[in-house]
């Protein structure tokens, strides 16, 4: 069954979407709570068996963090070397089809538009900053060790509440060193496998890392230890939807990768794809059939909330949002169970998202008496423990397969004593900020 829970980043962010422009790295965003709520989380998690692993962003800040904020008051300034700054602006840079340094004194985190859009910098121009995400995320600047240590205490925070782990977010952008070196360059793997150590420093902790270049080289234990499969996870939909090729390269991956590799079919950007019911375009055998192929292989997969309802996208939407509407909860066509405010036509869309093929899935739950949730993923769970043990070896691999709801599995959390093996006293990593 489900062993572990990836949460998206829960601490306080600017973004108003899903977390990843930080304001505060030792806080609860206020909308989910507090830190007391957290505790409990983990404490529920823990008491039936499963693990919670969080979403860490080491590579930049919200321009809203209070860290930046002062770094803008100039080289006096002691957190402004915390920061990547140029007084010239670098030439030759292009990273996704936009340039990453951004004259400050245009305050350029204030522009609602895409990067790439943003009016050049009048010659001449001085005082930039990098970012490798966009203007309202500036990147850290972690060849600078207090800058290191303030990530690796912040982790140690959370670590000594009890968290059994984390997915260290866009780890290959953590140092560039020139407008063609910038991409998984070796400071940065070698940066990746000091915050690996630390965390599994102690026991019972678990480290995924998404790098989409190079996505086996992060699962080697010299590095990270464990990485999404981008550049594999096509294929189970490939398969599902009759490509031969993709047959082939479901049955030749785990002869080479690592069992340590994490699957999925969707997850919260865009360039990941769509969510898996609007890649199979609502076809359900084929659906059950891509769920299978990910959820029986070896390695970890990782479900995505809404897989196991069979909920869709909003694809009249823009950019990466069709992917992050709220969880279908229930049958309800208006609200789906997410809400009991009043709707209104200005934000129909945030709250218009049970679809029809996830009512269907949740009426049947109810008609069968279960729960809202899994009903071909439960059979999937079931089978999957019992086949026939040499079987069930052969599919899982030398580490296992386990299964994570919106995200992932960690080794079992029921096994652990009550008091968290390794968890040092919570005096030794403080809430402060500025320090």
């Amino acid at each position: 069954g489900i062993k572990g829970l990836w949460l998206m980043p829960v601490m306080p962010s600017a973004d108003r979407d899903h977390g990843y422009a930080t304001t505060h790295y030792r806080a609860i965003e206020p909308a989910y709570g507090t830190l007391a709520d957290f505790d409990e989380l983990l404490k529920q998690a823990h008491a039936r068996g499963m693990g919670v692993v969080v979403d860490y962003v080491i590579n930049h800040s919200a321009a809203d963090h209070p860290m930046f904020r002062q770094a803008l008051q100039g080289p006096s300034n002691p957190f402004h070397d915390w920061y990547v700054w140029a007084e010239d602006e670098p030439q030759g840079w292009n990273i996704w089809d936009k340039n990453p340094w951004y004259l400050t004194s245009t305050q350029p985190w204030n522009f609602k538009g895409e990067p790439k859009d943003l009016p050049p910098a009048p010659a001449g121009s001085k005082g930039f900053y990098f970012g490798t995400f966009g203007p309202h995320m500036p990147d850290f600047n972690l060849r600078k060790p207090e800058v290191r240590d303030y990530h690796f205490s912040s982790l140690r925070f959370w670590l000594n509440r009890g968290l059994d782990g984390y997915r260290l977010d866009a780890v290959p952008h953590m140092i560039e060193n020139n407008a063609k070196d910038w991409n998984d360059q070796p400071e940065s793997r070698r940066l990746t496998k000091e915050l690996q150590d630390l965390i599994k420093a102690y026991p019972h902790r678990y480290v995924v890392c998404e790098a989409t270049a190079e996505p086996q080289a992060y699962g080697d234990p010299a590095v990270c230890g464990g990485a999404f499969a981008f550049g594999y996870v096509h294929h189970f939909v490939d398969a599902a939807l009759g490509k031969a090729d993709a047959v082939k390269q479901l049955a030749r991956y785990y002869s080479q990768a690592r069992p340590t590799m994490a699957t999925f079919v969707s997850n919260h950007d865009k360039f990941a794809g769509q969510r898996l019911w609007d890649q199979v375009q609502g076809d359900e055998t084929r659906y059950k059939l891509a769920a299978a192929g990910y959820l029986l292989q070896p390695g970890t997969p990782f479900i995505y909330y809404g897989e196991e309802v069979g909920q869709g996208g909003v694809n009249t939407l823009q950019g990466d949002l069709p992917l992050r509407s709220p969880m279908s909860w229930t049958a309800d066509p208006s609200r789906a169970g997410f809400t009991a405010a009043d709707v209104n036509a200005a934000n129909d869309f945030a709250i218009d998202v049970a679809y029809p093929n996830a009512r269907k899935v949740v009426d049947a739950c109810r008609s069968l008496g279960l729960p809202m949730i899994f009903v071909h993923w439960g059979c999937l769970f079931r089978d999957g423990m019992d086949l026939d043990p040499l079987v069930r070896k052969e599919l899982q691999g030398q580490h296992g397969t386990n299964y994570a709801a919106w995200g992932h599995c960690v080794q079992d959390a029921a096994s652990r004593p009550a008091d968290h093996l390794g968890v040092r006293p919570r005096s030794e990593e403080h809430t402060s900020e500025l320090q």
